[in-house]
């Protein structure tokens, strides 16, 4: 599957979207739906690299010493229930 082969990739370090569907001869759309079912099981996680002076954003395996920061756990799922009960409630005193 598409998912083992880019995990493989990131095994040798941080990647951008584009030079994983490049490795892979993949088009940047395959890629974009692999990397999501890898982030849905949390197998990657985000990361900042350096190209030609800018900073892209990339992907890297939890384990890697990169400057790891998954993106999409900074907020717990909870904290979403909690804003709809607050808001319900606030509903109710009108």
């Amino acid at each position: 599957p598409l998912e083992a082969r880019i995990v493989e990739l990131l095994h040798r370090g941080p990647a951008t979207k584009s030079a994983l569907a490049k490795d892979l001869h993949r088009n940047v759309k395959d890629t974009d739906d692999a990397i999501t079912n890898l982030f849905a099981s949390r197998a990657i996680r985000t990361t900042v690299v350096t190209i030609s002076g800018r900073e892209r954003k990339a992907f890297c395996l939890p384990s890697d010493g990169a400057r790891a920061r998954d993106e999409h756990a900074t907020r717990p799922p909870s904290d979403e229930h909690e804003t709809d009960q607050a808001t319900d409630s606030r509903k109710g005193q009108e």
